[in-house]
């Protein structure tokens, strides 16, 4: 919801198959650079290349505003999203470790 208020994006694209969003995709720009935030697919239609045709939507956003870099942050942990980054052209860039601390 504050994605699509635009509190949390800048933009929301959607994929639509049959008149029903079937995938979506959140982007934020920040200093002239691109940032993918949520990614999904409906269960029922994965592995339909609707998530990589979100992925070129994005590229598609991006250059019609100028900008020329994108990044996205995913968990190492997290192998089916490095990879299917990767096989849409992604490469890694940087690794950070992050730390959450939780108080009882």
């Amino acid at each position: 919801e504050q994605s699509v208020c635009k509190a949390m994006a800048d933009e929301v694209l959607c994929y639509y198959y049959n008149g029903k969003i079937v995938g979506m995709v959140t982007v934020v720009v920040k200093d002239n650079v691109g940032s993918i935030g949520l990614v999904a697919v409906d269960s029922s239609c994965r592995g339909l290349g609707i998530g990589s045709a979100l992925l070129e939507s994005v590229d598609s956003y991006l250059f019609g505003k100028g900008v020329y870099v994108v990044e996205v942050a995913t968990q190492l942990d997290n192998t089916k999203a490095c990879s299917w980054y990767e096989k849409n052209g992604y490469v890694v860039d940087s690794m950070t470790d992050i730390y959450h601390w939780w108080r009882k």
